[in-house]
């Protein structure tokens, strides 16, 4: 999703802290994991690649943009979050990866670099995360029929479908690639719970992890607790 740029200026520090999505203008070369790919969208705390060749989640890499910005070719410090086939065919029979990046390095010579590039290549995209996340809340609700979710502790438990699975997995990736998100949905997560009366106000911690709570909240608590830590397993974190 792009719309006209408002604003010439250098993005203002205080709205690199809250890490705003900004999608590319131009194709944007660069170089990673010894392969060549083109810059989709820049955040102050991470890339949106695509390629051809398949990365591992959760590998180091290093990519070197290639623009005039980039004059001192730095290479940006960088960990694989999430990587999957792109909807964007890649021609002559092979596929395209989409994989989304998050910058390591906090240095002041990467912050200026990335900055450069979203004044110089940058849209605003401030809708990504929330629209993304109102779909997943959706595809939650539908999946609990519409009835209200059971929160607390069952003996039994209905069967878990490879559609819930995948449903908290992506939920699970848009929060790690926007970590700051993480303390505002754990904060939400006890609100609800504390009005439902699941737990007291004063309670320092609730018997569920607070990867579990960040997500079930983020999905608008349309999947039963219990499902979403069966699926996030005993040793997740958000």
């Amino acid at each position: 999703m792009q719309e006209e740029a408002t604003s010439t200026a250098p993005p203002e520090v205080s709205e690199t802290r809250v890490r705003p999505r900004f999608n590319t203008l131009v194709n944007l070369e660069a170089q990673f994991a010894g392969q060549t790919a083109i810059v989709r969208n820049l955040s102050a705390n991470g890339l949106g690649l695509r390629h051809v060749e398949q990365v591992k989640v959760s590998a180091p890499v290093s990519v070197r943009i290639y623009a005039p910005e980039n004059e001192l070719a730095t290479q940006i410090r960088c960990r694989v979050v999430w990587s999957r086939l792109s909807s964007a065919g890649g021609g002559r029979g092979k596929g395209l990866y989409d994989t989304g990046l998050f910058i390591l390095d906090g240095s002041p010579v990467v912050a200026g670099l990335v900055a450069r590039l979203i004044h110089a290549y940058g849209v605003r995209d401030d809708d990504s995360l929330e629209t993304k996340r109102r779909m997943l809340e959706a595809r939650a609700r539908e999946r609990a029929g519409g009835m209200a979710p059971s929160v607390a502790p069952t003996a039994t438990m209905p069967p878990i479908t490879p559609d819930q699975v995948l449903l908290i997995r992506a939920a699970q990736d848009l929060i790690a690639s926007n970590p700051e998100a993480v303390t505002k949905w754990h904060d939400r997560a006890r609100q609800s719970l504390e009005r439902e009366g699941l737990i007291a106000p004063d309670a320092k911690s609730s018997h569920h992890r607070r990867d579990v709570l960040v997500v079930w909240e983020f999905l608008g608590r349309g999947l039963g607790l219990d499902v979403v830590s069966t699926i996030l397993g005993p040793t997740a974190e958000a």
